[in-house]
């Protein structure tokens, strides 16, 4: 049998809240968890900004992304290849950007852009494929969307 760990648990908890904000806008979402090839979330993006509780329906845009959940906390860390990054990167140049979000044991949300993947990527350029980078350390924005109160 498979064996698991806390730090799966972390993870997949993480995942879980991500994948709840992410709705809140108004996205469809898949997990891709099952495969797991280096991305958690596969995004579909709605056409425009959506008030999920007023609204009846919405457009999606046909556009997606890439989510990979990362859970941070001073004893673990998110440590991810310079391959892994590249491989994101030339996603997003084809079309699919991955977006990277970065949840810490206080409940703060932050993520990466593919740009911010570059600069990360840019900042050590004799770094092997293999070399693993811990994102606590990189540059990232605050995740705030927009907050919809749940229903009663």
């Amino acid at each position: 049998m498979g064996k698991r760990t806390s730090s799966h648990v972390s993870g997949d908890l993480a995942e879980v809240e991500v994948f709840g904000h992410l709705l809140r806008t108004g996205a469809a979402i898949n997990s891709l968890t099952g495969s797991d090839t280096g991305w958690d979330l596969h995004l579909h993006v709605p056409d425009q900004i959506v008030d999920v509780d007023s609204s009846k329906s919405w457009t999606m845009s046909g556009h997606s992304a890439h989510v990979q959940v990362k859970f941070r906390s001073k004893a673990n860390s998110a440590r991810v290849s310079i391959g892994t990054m590249k491989d994101w990167i030339s996603g997003s140049r084809s079309g699919t950007p991955t977006f990277v979000f970065l949840l810490d044991d206080a409940g703060g949300l932050n993520y990466l852009t593919p740009c911010d993947l570059q600069n990360v990527v840019n900042a050590r350029p004799n770094a092997r494929a293999t070399t693993k980078i811990d994102l606590r350390s990189a540059p990232c924005h605050a995740y705030r969307a927009c907050r919809i109160k749940p229903r009663a």
